[in-house]
């Protein structure tokens, strides 16, 4: 094969997709469990001998990246520093020692063959092609490098000064540049809508099972991770669902999965739900048709994030959200990230709560109608 580079760059989900914290990196959104984002795309190149990697990512996002770089043994990360980042980045592509360079967003999730991509492009005459998979267009390209140089002089004056440059690189000069639009087969698993991030979640409960699966899954092997194992305690019940490590449960589970350390405590009930990483449950809580995005602050006094005797969501499948009718619907009841919900809380089905909201905030509002949404201004 051809020698070249996978460049993974860090811009972020969208502004329009609600309930995520807006500077936290995209790949390290959990999915499926004991997975990342920024895993499914390695994973599609891992088998491929002689592919450079690469993480790119803004300056700030250090920790973070350099996390999710060792769970594959990857030492080569770039940081674009918040001052002069056109000149940087153009000084060390132009020291990269390879010209075809394969940029990616990780932004999204997907599973197709690497050396199926790389059969492609070997045989495509044009310097910047975007990717489909099974059809649906992604933010993944393919170009020369030599052709990314001159776009980057072209563009500098929309570049410079940019407050997320890695993002308008791509708006500016991919998604603008592009000569052909080239389709691989695979899967998109998540593409900017998040009812698809709760569907295709639910279903690794069925996917989990089958021999293709487990077949694509051996791709994942190679991520370097101990990680604490999951537990059932004595008044725990768990039916059809997945538990991915650290995962503590004292209530009662069905049809579910739950991401790496939450907690769900006696007494509460958890149905048909995906609860995304850390988030502690309090007891006798239920919880149906929910849709929890991660709790990543830091505060050893907050003892459980949702507390004792909520209830949050439930049967009624026809309800879109009022304001994110496209984003909120099927009656999923949806929780962005950090969310804090007080004791005694009622929200019905289709309701959105948006990140980071404060807890007086939604000390307010302890009682949502279908459909309603608590959100920042």
């Amino acid at each position: 094969m051809q020698e070249a580079a996978l460049l993974l760059c860090e811009i972020g989900l969208p502004k329009n997709i609600p309930g995520f914290s807006l500077r936290h990196p995209a790949g390290s959104l959990p999915f499926w469990g004991n997975y990342y984002f920024i895993d499914f795309m390695y994973a599609n190149f891992s088998e491929l001998q002689g592919l450079f990697k690469i993480i790119i990512a803004p300056d700030h996002q250090h920790e973070t990246i350099d996390y999710l770089a060792k769970r594959w043994e990857i030492s080569d990360v770039l940081f674009i520093p918040e001052e002069d980042e056109i000149d940087f980045f153009m000084l060390w592509l132009k020291e990269l020692p390879l010209d075809l360079l394969i940029f990616s967003t990780t932004s999204f999730v997907s599973i197709f063959k690497g050396e199926d991509l790389i059969s492609l492009i070997e045989t495509i005459p044009y310097d910047i092609v975007k990717v489909s998979i099974d059809h649906i267009p992604v933010d993944l390209f393919v170009a020369s490098k030599k052709k990314i140089i001159s776009l980057l002089e072209k563009n500098r004056s929309k570049l410079t000064g940019s407050a997320h440059f890695l993002s308008t690189f791509f708006k500016q000069v991919l998604y603008t540049s592009f000569e052909s639009i080239e389709d691989v087969s695979g899967k998109v698993l998540f593409h900017y809508n998040l009812m698809q991030y709760f569907e295709e979640n639910i279903k690794y409960i069925d996917y989990s099972c089958t021999e293709e699966f487990l077949k694509e899954m051996h791709r994942f092997n190679k991520i370097e991770e101990s990680l604490k194992q999951a537990y059932i305690g004595p008044s725990g019940n768990v039916i059809n669902s997945f538990m991915a490590h650290g995962v503590e449960v004292h209530g009662s589970v069905e049809n579910s999965i739950l991401f790496p350390n939450v907690t769900i405590m006696k007494g509460a009930r958890i149905i048909n739900s995906v609860i995304l990483s850390n988030n502690k449950i309090g007891s006798k809580t239920f919880i149906e048709n929910a849709f929890i995005l991660p709790y990543i602050k830091s505060n050893s006094s907050i003892q459980y994030n949702i507390e004792d005797n909520c209830h949050i969501g439930e049967v009624s499948s026809s309800v879109k959200n009022l304001k994110y009718p496209e984003q909120v619907y099927n009656g999923i009841t949806t929780l962005g990230m950090n969310v804090r919900i007080p004791k005694g809380c009622t929200i019905a089905p289709g309701c959105f709560i948006d990140a980071d909201i404060p807890l007086n905030k939604v000390k307010q509002h302890t009682k949502l109608n279908k459909g309603e949404s608590i959100v920042n201004s």
